[in-house]
């Protein structure tokens, strides 16, 4: 028995022997990785259950790599071996996939494939000082920083009296090739999912527990790569900051430590810690297809090289505040902060960007990046985004120092969106005091918020030049009171003006519309006929829409009140397309009058109405004379040709009190009546309800009135009504 044992131990220390011979020949050659563990309890419902996870990179000219023990030490229990286990998908032939994102493989750079391993690992209880350590043979050497040969060496310390602990994760590469002359940043990013303060320091790689690698002269363990200035690292970010100088493969270390405040002793303690060794390879010169700094991936969807502009161009997705750009090389996401864009509208009006916001991996760098604006864009039409010195000093830069030149320009193209429908449509004249501006707007399709305000311009020298005069900011009102008029209404007399608008919306300007005219009525007393008094009208065409038909109007003011008719003449044809009329003044009682035109919108069923200015006269009362031989006519043609239409009753006008009439037909049907008979509103061969009457006889009773002079008279008679055959 005791001769079996003893041969037991000599076999197992002799198998030990070979395994560690073939274990050195096959594990050689390591040059990078990190170790961490996770805590997993909460989900297992076993405490102290840990997850261990050792991520090793290989270099591919060392041998096959095979599988690997971390030990769990501790000054409170024994030792405790974890048998690590493969992740499917890595080990051999799975080279770093950011390797050489920037540099070509070459002879004297390392290419590592990546081996990632697990295991788990329940803690038998609390302890200060947990140390999760894996170490093997053998580094590959041929650095330039340091002699690195010998065995290879990480630990991750965990202290979990304050409670359970994650160690911080390792998810970015800790492998990468860079060119000389080229600014990189390259990140150091982890997972801290217990919300713990962690701070990144530099340490020696290690070869042993206790035994650091030595450096060679020009390098430390803090400057690990020749750089001008010299390398830094943020030590709350892990950003590594360098500009390498020569040419050279480098190797260096860090580690995380994480801290938690103590409640009970109101202090922070240490409670862990993860590794990293890394492997930095410099290269000369960067791949000639990154040199070309930051430009748009043409593969993306909606992206393109425009063949008429040859800019680069993005479709832009209606009514979106976020605009995604894909990148042909990544970017590096150090260099961006919201300063490095701007925008303009088509009209050249700058658009503010919110922010800039890159969709970093966990090395860093970003293949896409979010462009945030205040408010959407809505309006078609080409938008420049165009790069600019951020307020870090620097245009947007490639992962490989590359940057993208100030100035450059993107299009961001928007099509299918919301056309502005608005236009000026009308100008009128109110009470020939206030000019009012009538426009149609259609805001159903512009964003909740969007709308600033509309402009309204006049121009007084007939269109050369137009000055803003108001501003309305209620989008739903769509016209506005011209009010500088309200003190010298003489000058709506005196000229023609013109009326523009401009919608401002998400503050650019849209317009402005087409110019509309006031209509300018102008009026001369003449005698063409001696017999009777003329007034001789004429005005400018109005602009507002095509062939628009034009009336005359005549008002009349009683008791401060206008009362307005359509004109009539027997010279001219009212309505009219003409832009003149002569009006008679001869059948109109004393009194103040007014005469204005209006125009009216053919096409649009009389939707918009625009008034001129007013052509005021008087007739003045003559208290001494009696009045005038009354004049009926006894026959009536209402045909329409502005001959005999109406009954004009001669001086009727100069009887003041009463002018009472009534006409019947020959039945006894009363067809007209009224208490003052008035040539502005004359019997026109009409019921009461406003049929034509048939031709034939009708009769007539007439009693006058006018106290000023005691004047009384009366007449009786017929009229004939011809032309009327239609009446019933």
């Amino acid at each position: 028995l005791i001769s079996n044992k003893r041969f037991m131990k000599k076999l197992i220390l002799l198998t030990g022997l070979l395994l560690g011979l073939i274990y050195q020949a096959n594990a050689s050659h390591y040059s990078g990785g990190d170790i961490q563990y996770r805590y997993i309890g909460d989900s297992t419902g076993i405490a102290h259950h840990y997850k261990v996870i050792l991520r090793i990179y290989l270099d591919v000219t060392g041998a096959t790599y095979v599988n690997q023990t971390v030990t769990v030490t501790s000054s409170c229990f024994s030792n405790i071996n974890v048998p690590m286990t493969y992740v499917p998908g890595t080990g051999p032939g799975n080279t770093s996939p950011t390797l050489f994102d920037c540099v070509n493989p070459a002879p004297n750079l390392k290419t590592l494939d990546i081996h990632v391993l697990i295991g788990y690992v329940v803690l038998p209880g609390k302890c200060a000082d947990y140390k999760f350590t894996w170490s093997d043979c053998c580094r590959p050497g041929g650095y330039t920083n340091a002699n690195a040969t010998g065995g290879f060496y990480f630990e991750a310390t965990l202290n979990n009296f304050l409670g359970n602990n994650s160690s911080p994760i390792f998810v970015s590469e800790p492998v990468r090739s860079f060119c000389v002359g080229k600014t990189f940043n390259w990140k150091q990013s982890n997972i801290e999912y217990d919300g713990d303060s962690i701070w990144y320091s530099w340490i020696y790689p290690r070869t042993a527990p206790g035994t650091n690698l030595n450096f060679n002269a020009g390098w430390t363990f803090q400057t690990p790569i020749r750089s001008t200035p010299p390398l830094s690292m943020n030590p709350r970010t892990g950003l590594i900051t360098f500009t390498p100088t020569q040419q050279e493969v480098d190797v260096a270390a860090l580690i995380i430590n994480e801290y938690r405040f103590d409640t009970l002793y109101n202090q922070w303690v240490h409670i862990g810690s993860s590794n990293r060794e890394m492997t930095v390879n410099i290269g000369g010169a960067c791949k000639t297809s990154v040199q070309d700094g930051v430009v748009l991936d043409y593969n993306a969807g909606g992206t393109y090289l425009d063949p008429t502009t040859g800019l680069p161009t993005r479709d832009y997705d209606c009514n979106s505040t976020t605009v995604t750009l894909t990148f042909k090389t990544p970017l590096d996401c150090a260099s961006v902060d919201r300063g490095d864009f701007r925008l303009t509208s088509p009209a050249g009006q700058p658009i503010p960007v919110l922010d800039l916001v890159p969709n970093c991996d966990p090395n860093g760098d970003a293949l896409t990046m979010d462009v945030v604006l205040y408010k959407p864009l809505f309006i078609n039409g080409d938008y420049f985004l165009y790069s600019k010195k951020g307020n870090d000093g620097n245009t947007l830069v490639n992962k490989c120092g590359f940057p993208m030149d100030e100035f450059d320009t993107i299009v961001l193209r928007v099509s299918n969106c919301t056309v502005l429908n608005w236009d000026l449509e009308n100008v009128t004249i109110e009470e020939d005091k206030t000019p009012i501006v009538e426009w149609t707007w259609d805001n159903s399709k512009i964003p909740a918020g969007l709308f600033n305000e509309f402009q309204i311009f006049r121009s007084d020298d007939n269109g050369a030049t137009f000055n803003l005069i108001g501003t309305e900011t209620d989008s739903t009102r769509k016209f506005y009171r011209d009010n500088s008029f309200q003190w010298q209404q003489n000058l709506l007399d005196q000229q023609t003006y013109l009326y523009q608008v401009q919608v401002i919306v998400d503050n650019q300007p849209f317009g402005p519309s087409r110019d509309v005219t006031t209509i300018l009525l102008e009026g001369s007393w003449n005698v063409q006929r001696p017999e009777i008094d003329t007034i001789s009208l004429s005005w400018n065409m109005y602009n507002g829409w095509g062939q628009p038909q034009y009336t005359v109007m005549l008002g009349k003011e009683e008791a401060g009140t206008w009362n307005w008719s359509q004109a009539s003449s027997t010279m001219s044809s009212n309505p009219t397309n003409a832009q003149s009329y002569i009006f008679l003044t001869e059948n109109l009682d004393a009194g103040n009058y007014a005469l204005r035109v209006d125009a009216k919108d053919p096409v649009g069923g009389g939707t918009y109405v625009s008034e001129s200015n007013w052509v005021r006269f008087e007739i003045p009362k003559d208290p001494i004379n009696p009045p005038k031989p009354i004049i009926v006519p006894n026959v009536l043609t209402p045909n329409g040709d502005m001959v005999n239409d109406v009954l004009i009753i001669k001086n009727i006008g100069t009887f003041s009190t009463s002018r009472k009439m009534i006409i019947w037909d020959r039945w006894g049907n009363t067809v007209f009546e009224t208490d003052m008979y008035d040539n502005l509103r004359p019997f026109a061969g009409e019921t009461p309800s406003g049929g034509k009457l048939a031709d034939g006889v009708y009769f007539y009773i007439l009693n006058l009135e006018d106290a000023p002079s005691n004047t009384k008279q009366n007449f009786e008679g017929t009229i004939t009504i011809l032309g009327n055959a239609t009446g019933q």
